[in-house]
Order: C-alpha cells, then structure tokens, then sequence
C-alpha cells in the first residue's frame, strides 16, 4: 500500500495532528509514545528505514549507498496530473491560486495562465529518497478534553505526522507555447528525444526561479523550476544537467522532503478511548477535488478572457457584433427551458 504523504515544512511535528485534505496542520501532540507515559515524541524516536541502491561516481565506478532514485519525464494536459506528482492536494492548490500563491514555492510554480495557453506542456521530476525516518512506538492517541465532536476535524484532522521522508526532490515544467499548432507533435517528439534521460526525474522545495524563453521553437518556450539558487539561466541543456547531477548533490546534503501520515483509525488506542466525534474520511474527496481543480483552472482562463474582451470593447478597440446562433445550441436552450419549466 502506498504512503499518505505531504509535502514538508518546518512546522511539522511528530505526533502533530493533519488534516490531509486541505493539508492544513492541526493539534501538537495529538499521538504520543506508547506505554502510558504520555511522553512528546522527538527526532529521537525516529528509526530509520533505508533504501539501499545503486549511484555512479565521478570516475565512473559504482557506489553502493542508501538512496532510492526515481525518474519521470511525462507530457500532461492537466494540472491536476502535476499536482499529484507533487503531493500537493486538489483543494490546498485552489485555496492558494486564489489568494495569491500565499507563499507557498508550488503555487507560483504552477502558473495556471502559462499551463492553459501552452499547446505543450512536459513535466520532468527527480525523486530521490535516502531513508525513511518514522516512529513505531507512536500509539497512544491523546484526546483533549471537552472537545465536542463538531470540532473534531478542525482540532485533530484525519491523521497524525508518524515520519518523515529524507531525500530531496527537483521538480520543473516546460511549457511551449507554438505559433503554428500544427508542429506541436513534431516538437513533442523532438522534446522526447532531447530531454531523454537514461532516467529521469524532478521535485522539491527550494525557490522560484526566473522563468527563462528558449528560440529553438517557432513560439514561446517557458520553463519554470523549484530548485536551489546555484543555476541562474535555465535551458533544455542546463535542465538535463542538472536533474541528473541532483541525485549525487542530495548524497551529499539530504534534506526532509515530505511527512509520512497514518490514519488516526489505525490506533488500537483510538477505538479505546472514549471520545466524541470521529475523523472524516477524504479518499473520494480527494479525487472530486483534483476533477475541481482542472476545471477550476479553465474558469480562470475564460473569465480572463471575458475581461480583456471586455475591457477592449470599453475601450473603443474592440466592438460586439450578433453572431447568428448555431443549431445545436438552439437545440440545447429549448431543451434547458422545458427541463426549467
């Protein structure tokens, strides 16, 4: 079964509460150790679980470490497909494209105009994991007294913070944007065989870099990098180098990527104590809210374009003319109105 992850920040805390659908932090100490000695959990009672692999030296000569790399090089057409390469929910994405990013690397990532308006869009990122840190012994569920049971998913979530993933992740998105649609397959598989990786990959926290437009296309070349600040001008060459150099600066300075979640249901120590109120279960949620998303981010495009045309007709550039409508369209008012009546 895979692992519930989200992405790290430094407020997290083991036994910290999680509510894993806005991926909002909830209560401290909301599971403690085990044995009834209610003691809060620490970096010390974390047991590392490695990943043992393979990585290439300098001179060419194999090393055999602890780290688990993944590759991935894919063309989406959705932005929910690169949210989720991202761990980064449906719902916590539109509550931050809609008050402005709030601060958050991913948010100004992802820019929803760039995605919607590129014929290409082609999503490269390097996964690479060192070990896993968690905490067997975290057991013992700790309720807060009086908490009535409306409140329980806004005091604890629907899960707690039992580990951390230490690793690092690159992620970048390469957006093209073609004056001429009809070279987009040409592109694509020029942009395949260019950017193809003996493995590939990308993802991490880190800063926003510029984004950077290549020539060697007939329109605009857009990429856009979560990434460390050692690279200032981004190109397809300078992109490839990067992610498949990353793998051996995370050996060298590994870094908490993510926060491995357990469900609060999976205590025995929960169904003991006697509480009020029961955590929420988010597993159809989430897929309705990555369905949201998408079209939540076609909104965004049309209501745009609905102000700019506006604004020019305001304006005097631009002037509204009565387009006669089309027969299926007819087909379809006729048909809401007797629905409505």
């Amino acid at each position: 079964m895979a692992l519930l992850l989200a992405p790290y920040n430094d407020a997290m805390r083991l036994g910290m509460g999680f509510n894993s659908f806005p991926q909002q932090l909830c209560v401290n100490d909301a599971v403690r150790l085990a044995g009834g000695k209610q003691d809060i959990p620490t970096d010390k009672s974390l047991r590392p679980q490695y990943q043992p692999g393979l990585m290439t030296a300098p001179d060419g000569s194999n090393l055999d470490i602890s780290q688990n790399v993944t590759w991935t090089a894919k063309f989406v057409d959705k932005m929910s497909e690169v949210t989720d390469s991202l761990n980064v929910s449906g719902s916590l994405q539109i509550k931050l494209d809609a008050i402005g990013g709030g601060g958050k690397a991913t948010a100004s990532f992802l820019d929803s105009n760039k995605f919607k308006e590129s014929d290409i869009n082609y999503f490269i990122q390097v996964r690479v994991t060192n070990q896993h840190l968690t905490a067997p012994d975290l057991t013992e569920f700790t309720p807060i007294p009086n908490v009535p049971s409306s409140e329980f998913n806004r005091v604890y979530g629907d899960s707690f913070i039992s580990g951390f993933i230490e690793g690092g992740e690159f992620n970048a998105l390469i957006s093209i944007k073609l004056n001429d649609s009809s070279q987009a397959k040409q592109i694509k598989g020029s942009l395949e065989v260019d950017m193809h990786f003996s493995a590939v990959g990308v993802s991490g926290e880190g800063q926003l870099d510029k984004q950077d437009t290549s020539s060697k296309v007939d329109g605009e070349t857009t990429i856009a990098v979560i990434k460390d600040a050692t690279v200032t001008d981004w190109t397809l060459e300078t992109l490839k180098r990067v992610a498949m150099e990353f793998p051996e600066h995370v050996m060298a300075c590994p870094m908490r990527t993510h926060a491995i979640l357990t469900k609060y249901t999976s205590l025995k120590s929960f169904y003991e104590q006697s509480i009020k109120g029961s955590p929420l279960d988010y597993e159809n949620a989430g897929v309705y809210s990555s369905a949201l998303l998408d079209a939540y981010m076609d909104y965004k495009v049309m209501w745009r374009n609905i102000q700019q045309a506006a604004w020019e007709v305001e304006n005097g550039q631009s002037m509204l003319t009565m387009k006669e409508a089309l027969p299926e369209l007819a087909e379809l008012e006729t048909e809401a109105k007797a629905y409505y009546d």
